[in-house]
C-alpha cells in the first residue's frame, strides 16, 4: 500500500498524572476510568469529525481537516473528561501528513507530539501555524514564548488556547448518526449526543449575530401552539419517597425523567413545572394520592400516558419503581424498577428510562433518538442532588437559595451545563438582564451545549441571544412554543422578549407578551416571577384593576419580605395609589437598591403618570450614592413632559455621562428649540475617543448642519470600535457598532436627498442596531428617522409601526403619539388619532412656553375629532 500526502492538523493528548492515579486507585478502578475516559475522547473526535489515529494507554493521536474542528475537540474533551476528574494536556498543529490506512506519520506528526509534550495540565497548546489560520476565528490565544521541541530542527513560538467562541460545542461531525427505525427502540448508551442541536447553528461576525431557525412555514400565532404537539405526551408525576436522603427525588424524579424521555421514540415529555403546578392544584400536600386522583392531574396536563413512581430505601441500596399508565383508559401498560447503590443513581435513572420507554407503545415517527439526557449533563450524583435542590427553591422564586445549590452543583462538576444555565437565570432574576453574572454563567452553559437536552439547549440558544440584544431571539423562542407548547418557561421567555425587544422589532409589544406570559402562568401559577412583565404591563396599560389583582396574587406565592414584593408593591404605590401611597413610595426611594429604584420608575412611564414619575426621580438623584443613571432619569423626566429648558440645564449635572450628555443634547435638538445652544453644540462638537454612542449622536448632527467630514469622521470612529470589539471577540458590540454605523450612513444619504438609498440602508440597520441601554437609545433615534422620512416619501401607513414604538418606550417620545395623530388623522381614524393627540397632550400639558402652540395644535385636533366615536 503506498502512501497518500496530505495537509491535516495533528491533535495528540493524553492525561495528566495517569501513572499516579493508577497506583492509588488500583487495577480494576483504574481499568474502568480508563474505559470511561477513552469512551469520552472518542465520543468528541466523532462529534467534530476527527479520526483516531493512534492510542497508547490513556493518550490519543488524531487528525483533523481543519485546526478549527481541531480545537474545538481539544476544548470539549477538557471538559468532558473533568467530569471524570482528570486532567488532559493536548498539542495541536498543521501540515502535510503521510497516510497509509490508519496509519500516519512524517514531521508534522512528530511536531504536533512535540507541542503536546510541552502543554502543561489542562493546557491547550498549539503551534504559531494553527494560531495563525485561526486568526479572527473567535479563540483567544496566549503567547507561550519561544521553544525548542525535541528532534525539531529551529525554534518554534507556541501559543495557549485561553478562550473559545460561543458555537464552541456547536459544530456538528461530517457523518451525522442515522436515526433509528421508525417504530423501534433506539440504541440506548449512555454517551448518546442530542441530536438536533445542530439545528440551530450561532454565526458570529461583524455582520451580526444570526440564528437558522427551522420555518415551520406559517406565521406563530399562540393558539396554534398547542394543535402543533402531535406528539404523544407522558407526563411523569412526583414520586412518592420513603428512606433517608430520598426527599430531593420526590420532584427530582420528575425533572430528571423527564428530561430523559422528552424526544425519545417520537414522545414528548410534558414539561416539569406544568406537571408539577397541576399536581400542587390537584392533590396538594397529599404524598400518595390514589390512582384516580393521579391520573386526573396527568390528564389535565394534556399528556397522554402517566408515570407513578416510588423510591425506596432498602438496606444500603435504593430501589426505584414506576408504573406506567395510559392516561384516558387508566390501563396500566407495564411496569419498570431499578435497585442499585445510591452513588449509582444516573445509571438507575437510565435504567428506568429504558424499561419507561419499552412499555410504552410504539409512537408514529418514533425517528428522535433517545438521550440519557442526566449523564450527558453531569456524571456525579452530588453535583445532581445540588441541582435538584436549587429547582425546588427556584420554582418559590427563592433565586438566592437556588442560586446556592446550583453553585455546589458546579462545584461538584464544573462541566454541568444545567446548573450553568439555571445559575446564569437566576442571577438575572435577582439583578437584571444585563447582569455580568447572568452573562458570564449562560456563556459557560453555552459552552457546553452538547450536554444539555434539545429542548434545554435551544431555551440557553435564546437565552444568549437575548443576552446579546439581538431580534434574532424572537423566531427562536416562537418556534420553541410551537415546538414544545406545555413549557412554561419557553413561554415565559418568549413574553421576555417582547417586553425587552419587542419596540426594536416594532411588534405590539404589550399585547404580545400580555399573551405568552399569560400562558406561562397558566401552565404554572406557582411560579411567582412570571407575573412580574403582567404587573408592569397592566400599570402601562392603566389597567389598576388588573394590576392590583395580578400583584396579590404573586404576593400569596412568595415572602412578603421578598424583594420583588417591595419593589413592586413600591412601584405600585407611586403610580396607582392616592397622594399618602405616593408619598411613602417616594420616601422609599431611599432604601432600595439602584435596580429597584429603576423597576419603579420604569412603571411610571406612562403619560398620565409623569409627575409621580418626576416625584421619584428627583428623591433618587437627591441620594448621596446617586450614580448616572439617577442622572439620567432626571433628563428623561424633563424630556417627555416637553421641559426642555430644564433638560438643557441638567447637560451640566456633572453625574450625566458623555453618551447620556449626547443623546440628551440629539433629543433636544429633535424638539427644534436647543439647535445651536452652548450647551447642546459642546455636549455634540467633540466626543470623546473610544464612545461610538456619543460619536453617533455627534454624527448625526453633523450631517443635519452639512458638515461632511465631521460626519464621515464619526462614521470611521464608529466603525474602528467595531473593528475593535470583534477582535476582542465581543461579537455582540462588534455587531451593534457595525449597524450603528450603517445607520450613520444612512442618515446621511437621507440629508443629502437620497431618500430611497436612506430607506434601505436605515431599514437594515435598525434591525442590527438593537440591545439595551445606550444601544437601545441609538435604535430609537434610528426608528425616529425612519418614521420621518417615510412621512416625507408620503408613506404614513409605513410610518406608524416606528412611531407607535416609541409611544410607550423605556425611554418614551410624547412627540411620536403627535405624530401617529396626524398619520390616522389623514388615514380617516378619527379615533385612534383622537387617542394618540390626548396621550400627547397630556404629556405635555405643563411644558415650557415655547411649546405650546404644538400642544394647543393637539387640543384643537382633540375637539375636532371630538363628534368621532371611539
Amino acid at each position: 500500500m503506498s502512501a497518500d500526502r496530505r495537509l491535516a492538523t495533528v491533535l495528540f493528548t493524553d492525561m495528566v498524572g495517569s501513572t499516579q492515579r493508577a497506583a492509588h486507585v488500583g487495577d480494576q478502578r483504574w481499568r474502568e476510568l480508563l474505559e470511561r475516559f477513552h469512551e469520552t475522547v472518542r465520543r468528541e473526535l466523532r462529534r467534530f469529525g476527527g479520526e483516531e489515529r493512534g492510542t497508547a494507554g490513556d493518550g490519543f493521536l488524531a487528525t483533523f481537516d481543519s485546526p478549527h474542528r481541531a480545537i474545538l475537540c481539544a476544548w470539549s474533551v477538557r471538559e468532558a473528561v473533568r467530569g471524570l476528574g482528570v486532567e488532559v494536556r493536548t498539542g495541536i498543529h498543521v501540515g502535510e501528513v503521510e497516510t497509509m490506512g490508519r496509519d500516519v506519520g512524517g514531521i508534522a506528526v512528530h511536531t504536533g507530539a512535540r507541542v503536546g509534550a510541552a502543554a502543561r495540565g489542562g493546557e491547550i497548546l498549539v503551534s504559531s501555524t494553527v494560531r495563525e489560520a485561526e486568526a479572527g476565528s473567535g479563540f483567544v490565544f496566549e503567547d507561550r514564548g519561544p521553544h525548542e521541541l525535541k528532534g525539531i530542527p529551529g525554534e518554534w513560538r507556541l501559543y495557549a488556547v485561553s478562550g473559545a467562541p460561543l458555537d464552541a460545542a456547536d459544530v456538528p461531525s461530517r457523518t451525522a448518526a442515522s436515526p433509528a427505525p421508525s417504530g423501534r427502540l433506539p440504541q440506548l448508551t449512555r454517551g448518546r449526543l442530542v441530536s438536533g442541536v445542530a439545528a440551530f447553528c450561532l454565526l458570529f461576525g461583524i455582520a451580526g449575530l444570526y440564528v437558522i431557525v427551522r420555518d415551520r412555514g406559517q406565521t406563530f400565532a399562540p393558539g396554534e401552539a398547542v394543535a402543533e404537539a402531535a406528539a404523544p405526551g407522558i407526563a411523569v408525576l412526583p414520586f412518592a419517597v420513603r428512606g433517608e436522603g430520598l426527599d430531593v427525588w420526590r420532584e427530582g424524579m420528575v425533572d430528571v425523567l423527564s428530561t430523559n424521555l422528552d424526544g425519545a421514540g417520537g414522545f414528548r415529555a410534558i414539561d416539569s413545572r406544568t406537571v408539577l403546578a397541576r399536581w400542587d392544584e390537584g392533590v396538594g400536600g397529599a404524598a400518595r394520592p390514589d390512582l384516580a386522583a393521579s391520573l386526573d392531574v396527568a390528564r389535565r396536563t394534556g399528556a397522554r400516558y402517566a408515570v407513578i413512581g416510588s423510591a425506596l430505601a432498602t438496606g444500603p441500596e435504593v430501589r426505584f419503581a414506576a408504573e406506567i399508565y395510559d392516561v384516558q383508559s387508566g390501563t396500566n401498560l407495564g411496569e419498570a424498577q431499578a435497585v442499585g447503590l445510591p452513588d449509582s443513581v444516573l445509571s438507575l435513572v437510565n435504567d428506568l428510562s429504558i424499561q419507561i420507554l419499552r412499555a410504552l407503545p410504539s409512537s408514529p415517527g418514533a425517528d428522535t433518538p433517545w438521550r440519557a439526557a442526566a449523564s450527558q449533563s453531569t456524571a456525579s450524583v452530588p453535583a445532581l442532588k445540588a441541582y435538584l435542590e436549587g429547582e425546588a427553591l427556584y420554582r418559590r422564586a427563592d433565586f438566592d437559595g437556588a442560586a446556592e445549590g446550583y453553585r455546589r452543583a458546579l462545584e461538584s462538576d464544573s462541566t454541568f451545563a444545567l446548573a450553568a444555565y439555571r445559575l446564569g437565570d437566576a442571577y438575572g432574576w435577582m439583578e437584571s438582564i444585563e447582569s455580568d453574572l447572568a452573562h458570564e454563567f449562560l456563556t459557560r452553559a453555552g459552552r457546553n451545549l452538547e450536554r444539555l437536552p434539545e429542548r434545554e439547549a435551544l431555551l440557553v440558544r435564546g437565552v444568549l441571544i437575548l443576552d446579546a440584544g439581538s431580534l434574532e431571539a424572537l423566531p427562536l423562542f416562537e418556534d420553541a412554543v410551537r415546538r414544545y407548547p406545555d413549557d412554561a418557561e419557553a413561554w415565559f421567555l418568549l413574553g421576555d422578549t417582547y417586553v425587552h425587544l419587542g419596540p426594536q422589532a416594532l411588534v405590539d409589544w404589550r399585547e404580545e407578551s400580555d399573551r405568552a406570559l399569560s400562558r406561562a402562568v397558566e401552565l404554572d401559577p406557582g411560579f411567582a416571577p412570571y407575573y412580574l412583565h403582567l404587573i408592569e404591563n397592566a400599570v402601562v396599560n392603566a389597567d389598576t384593576a388588573g394590576a392590583r389583582s395580578v400583584f396579590a396574587t404573586m404576593t400569596g406565592l412568595v415572602t412578603t419580605a421578598s424583594n420583588e414584593i417591595r419593589t413592586y408593591g413600591m412601584g405600585l404605590s407611586l403610580a396607582l395609589g392616592d397622594s399618602a401611597e405616593q408619598s411613602r413610595a417616594i420616601a422609599g426611594v431611599d432604601s432600595v437598591d439602584e435596580q429597584s429604584v429603576s423597576i419603579v420608575q420604569r412603571m411610571t412611564v406612562h403619560p398620565r403618570l409623569y409627575p409621580r414619575l418626576a416625584r421619584s426621580v428627583e428623591a433618587w438623584r437627591a441620594r448621596p450614592d446617586a450614580t448616572p443613571l439617577a442622572s439620567g432619569w432626571m433628563v428623561l423626566a424633563d424630556l417627555i413632559r416637553g421641559r426642555v429648558a430644564g433638560a438643557a440645564d441638567r447637560l451640566l449635572d456633572p453625574l450625566l455621562d458623555a453618551e447620556g450628555r449626547a443623546y440628551t443634547a440629539y433629543r433636544l435638538h429633535q424638539t427644534g428649540l436647543q439647535t445651536g445652544s452652548p450647551a447642546v453644540e459642546e455636549a455634540l462638537a467633540a466626543p470623546p475617543a473610544g464612545d461610538p454612542f456619543a460619536a453617533f449622536y455627534a454624527g448625526a448632527y453633523a450631517a443635519e448642519q452639512g458638515r461632511w467630514p465631521d460626519h464621515a469622521k464619526a462614521v470611521a470612529r464608529i466603525r474602528t470600535h467595531a473593528r475593535q470589539a470583534a477582535a476582542a471577540g465581543d461579537t455582540s458590540d462588534a455587531s451593534f457598532t457595525e449597524g450603528a454605523a450603517r445607520a450613520l450612513e444612512g442618515f446621511g444619504f437621507l440629508k443629502k436627498g437620497d431618500r430611497e438609498s436612506a430607506l434601505q440602508i436605515l431599514q437594515a440597520a435598525q434591525r442590527q442596531a438593537t440591545g439595551y441601554g445606550a444601544p437601545r437609545r441609538v435604535n430609537e433615534i434610528i426608528r425616529w428617522w425612519l418614521g420621518e422620512l417615510l412621512l416625507e416619501m408620503e408613506r404614513p401607513r409605513e410610518a406608524e409601526p416606528y412611531f407607535t414604538s416609541l409611544v410607550f418606550e423605556v425611554e418614551p417620545d410624547p412627540l411620536a403619539a403627535q405624530r401617529l395623530g396626524r398619520i390616522h388623522e389623514g388615514l380617516g381614524d378619527p379615533a385612534t388619532a383622537r387617542e394618540a393627540y390626548e396621550l400627547f397632550v397630556t404629556a405635555w400639558q405643563d411644558a415650557d412656553p415655547e411649546l405650546q402652540p404644538t400642544v394647543e395644535e393637539a387640543r384643537a385636533a382633540i375637539a375636532r375629532l371630538a363628534g368621532s366615536g371611539r
